[in-house]
């Protein structure tokens, strides 16, 4: 009479794995993991871009009318910015010195919001207070995408 053979790896259990054991992860593993980290990074800058793109639009529009509602939604998407900025930064692995410095420079970005906020509606007439700030803001964003 014939045996059946068992072809499982001696020391592998037959059968789905129990709930809660992770499977191995191998070198192809390793890589898809980083290429689909490396594409959420690709995106993520993009939409960073592309808010960019946006507030320097807006603040083409606050300055040349600094009023309540351009202001506001200078800050909406500013704050928008910030929001994917910093959740992009939390699905990274990056060093700690570098997350000291991105929440730094958020904190220097809500500063200098509160400072704009206050030159466009004190002071309307001058124009160039308000460009100073503007440009300011955008180089604290531009140095959280780097």
């Amino acid at each position: 009479m014939l045996k059946p053979v068992d072809h499982q790896p001696q020391g592998q259990p037959l059968g789905p794995r129990p709930a809660g054991e992770a499977a191995a992860v191998g070198p192809s593993g390793a890589r898809f993991e980083g290429q689909v980290q490396a594409t959420r990074t690709r995106v993520a800058q993009a939409s960073l871009t592309g808010l960019l793109a946006e507030i320097d639009e807006q603040g083409r529009r606050l300055e040349a009318h600094p009023v309540a509602g351009e202001v506001a939604r200078y800050r909406d998407l500013v704050g928008r910015f910030l929001r994917e900025a910093v959740d992009q930064f939390s699905h990274t692995d990056r060093q700690m010195d570098h997350r000291n410095r991105v929440f730094t420079l958020v904190k220097e970005v809500d500063r200098q919001l509160a400072e704009l906020t206050e030159a466009a509606l004190a002071a309307q007439g001058k124009p160039l207070g308000l460009l100073g700030k503007l440009e300011q803001i955008r180089g604290l964003l531009v140095d959280l995408l780097v």
